[in-house]
């Protein structure tokens, strides 16, 4: 029965596919040293600064070519930098550093609240960082650090915080986010209806009095807010990924997934119309890297890599540093015929369509002939049943997308 049915369908089957070569990214790293991690990217006026294993390196070129900066500091290992004009604050280390001179020379402040303080933020002229499960608060540029807890339950471990206008945002590694309206004297727990149990809350990204929120979990999550954190909406259908990074610019979002192995590689995602549409966008950064951090400058956007564990020090591996790519640079389309990689059937389809996915798993999108987005998910690598019972007679399209490809077909549901 199902050879009949796979002979009829594919004697039905009109389609077009087409792939898509996208432009690649490309090292951006003259004047980096080899095996560096890329953790965190600033930028102050016209000048990139770049968070590192190997301590603060500056670019005043866009990130085309980087000098290193760590005139005073004695910890080079940078886990974040951040701005409260005109000064700069990073932690090396352990400790704390501060800069009037916009990253040309480092001032020693104070050894942080703990040995394993990785958030920073500068808020309303209050320096914010993390211990443990805790906020800690500084009112005197880092001399001096009080416990700012109240209403936290404190499980987990903090490891986001951000200020969207007057608010904070921390998220936990159990999954909770909490916000405060008066600057971390108190906090409010969020339930967003979309965080599962084994959740991780990795980092949030505000624009415009917008936040989203990067949920780390089997079932991986893109949260948007509007309002505050009062509501929220799953922007992303990376369902079996787990969302590591997100970074907002404009109408362009970029986010960072994994599929939870300790060994894998990392896939970056590109969202150009804020979240609506994804496509991959990992052509061209090399194996055994993390993504960590995404920067836009000007027509390009830079992101910052670092080894997988497995690959730590290891210099051989050159997958690690600043990579470029250019926001505005089209592919390259090129018309094929590939009924062996996926098969499309019935075609036309009544209330369910086959997926026969031969390779990697893929994200799909459908959209009908006006060009709006009607379904979206994952196709495995398998015979995926779609459900399309409830969409209205006519002519659809098909995008399906990997690392490397785009695969468009069109379909006729009756």
């Amino acid at each position: 029965m199902r050879t009949h049915f796979f002979t009829i369908a594919i004697a039905q089957l009109l389609i077009f596919i087409s792939i898509k070569a996208f432009p690649q990214w490309i090292p951006s790293d003259t004047g980096l040293p080899d095996a560096i991690s890329v953790k965190y990217f600033l930028k102050v006026n016209s000048r990139v600064l770049a968070a590192t294993s190997k301590g603060i390196y500056v670019s005043d070129d866009d990130g085309h070519s980087w000098i290193q900066k760590n005139n005073g500091l004695h910890k080079l290992n940078v886990a974040n930098i951040q701005y409260e004009g005109p000064d700069l604050y990073l932690i090396g280390g352990d400790s704390l550093y501060k800069s009037t001179d916009n990253g040309d020379n480092w001032i020693y402040i104070n050894a942080m609240p703990s040995t394993y303080c990785y958030e920073l933020l500068v808020f309303s002229d209050i320096i914010f960082t993390s211990v443990g499960s805790s906020v800690r608060a500084s009112y005197d540029h880092g001399l001096t650090w009080i416990p700012k807890n109240n209403g936290l339950l404190e499980t987990g471990h903090l490891v986001a915080i951000t200020a969207l206008d007057s608010m904070l945002f921390v998220g936990f590694s159990d999954g909770g986010i909490w916000y405060s309206v008066d600057t971390a004297n108190t906090w409010q727990q969020i339930d967003t209806g979309f965080i599962p149990n084994d959740s991780y809350v990795f980092n949030f990204a505000t624009q415009n009095h917008n936040l989203l929120c990067a949920i780390w979990s089997t079932s991986g999550s893109l949260l948007q807010s509007n309002n505050y954190g009062q509501s929220w909406n799953n922007i992303s259908y990376f369902t079996s990924m787990e969302v590591e990074q997100v970074y907002w610019f404009g109408n362009d979002i970029f986010v960072v997934t994994d599929n939870g192995s300790p060994d894998s590689t990392t896939t970056i995602y590109r969202s150009n119309d804020n979240g609506s549409n994804w496509y991959p966008y990992n052509q061209g950064v090399k194996i055994q890297s993390w993504t960590r951090t995404f920067i836009v400058v000007n027509n390009d956007v830079l992101c910052g890599t670092q080894p997988i564990e497995p690959h730590y020090n290891q210099p051989q591996y050159d997958s690690v540093g600043i990579w470029r790519r250019s926001l505005t640079q089209s592919g390259i389309e090129k018309e094929i015929s590939d009924e062996n990689s996926i098969l499309v059937y019935p075609n036309p389809a009544t209330n369910h369509l086959y997926i026969e996915n031969k390779s990697n798993d893929k994200l799909f999108s459908i959209y009908n002939i006006q060009g709006q987005l009607i379904l979206k998910g994952l196709l495995q690598h398998d015979i995926n049943n779609i459900n399309i019972t409830d969409l209205s007679e006519g002519v659809y399209i098909i995008h399906m997308f990997d690392n490397y490809s785009i695969l468009t077909k069109r379909i006729l549901k009756k």
